[in-house]
């Protein structure tokens, strides 16, 4: 086991967090050719004030997600994990659901060497089935969806939410203390933020609505861990 853990942590994490490094930066400009070629090849360029313009207040609202993001999903898919997720997208709606049914298929816990390795697993296929789906929907999603009822094509819409409900369902049986915390805090925030409660604060706190039970649940997640960690010494004392 050690010689494992040795192995993960000496090997495979450095490697792969140098090859994460490499391909997220190459990633990021890539994502700049089209512009780059309307630019210098078609002499097409934005209205620059007004690029400018428009993104401040895109960072103002993105600044805090790039920082609750690491603090969300470090734990569950681990650095490697993190990366792999970075570049292919579709993080909460497709790739943690993916990856806490690795986990917990292969009753591997999250934030060991395990459950990263499996988070890896649950990613990969994630991306390759994802693919799949896309490029059967992309030919043949009109007439799919032309063809469905009514009924059923509204029920989709809740698709996502109960998705999200399966994981909790999931979270609930191991961390009830932390779940219901961040549930509570998560419905109370909203309802707050709904009724505009946080109208007189001269920015949009929505993100604050997300992160604060997330910090909640953690927290909470600790101290019942450090709890049970503190009785099992004292009974081993004994």
């Amino acid at each position: 086991m050690n010689n494992q853990n040795n192995a993960y942590k000496e090997k495979f994490e450095p490697k792969a967090v140098l090859v994460g490094n490499i391909i997220l930066p190459l990633s990021q400009l890539i994502f700049f050719v089209p512009f780059l070629a309307l630019w210098f090849v078609y002499d097409v360029q934005p209205d620059w004030p007004m690029l400018v313009k428009a993104l401040v207040p895109w960072l103002v609202l993105n600044i805090p997600w790039w920082i609750s993001y690491p603090i969300s999903y470090v734990p569950i898919l681990g650095v490697p994990g993190t990366l792999l997720c970075f570049l292919s997208g579709n993080i909460a709606n497709m790739r943690i659901p993916a990856v806490i049914a690795a986990q917990k298929a292969s009753k591997t816990e999250m934030g060991t060497e395990k459950g990263s390795i499996m988070a890896i697993i649950g990613l990969a296929m994630s991306v390759y089935v994802n693919l799949i789906i896309l490029a059967l929907g992309v030919f043949t999603g009109d007439a799919l969806l032309s063809a469905l009822p009514p009924s059923i094509s509204s029920a989709l819409n809740y698709l996502l939410p109960a998705l999200f409900g399966c994981i909790l369902a999931m979270f609930l049986k191991g961390n009830v203390p932390a779940a219901i915390v961040s549930v509570a805090s998560a419905v109370i925030l909203t309802l707050l933020y709904n009724k505009g409660t946080f109208a007189f604060i001269p920015m949009d706190v929505s993100i604050f609505v997300m992160l604060i039970p997330i910090i909640l649940a953690v927290a909470t997640a600790i101290t019942v861990q450090r709890a049970k960690n503190a009785k099992e010494n004292d009974d081993e004392a004994v």
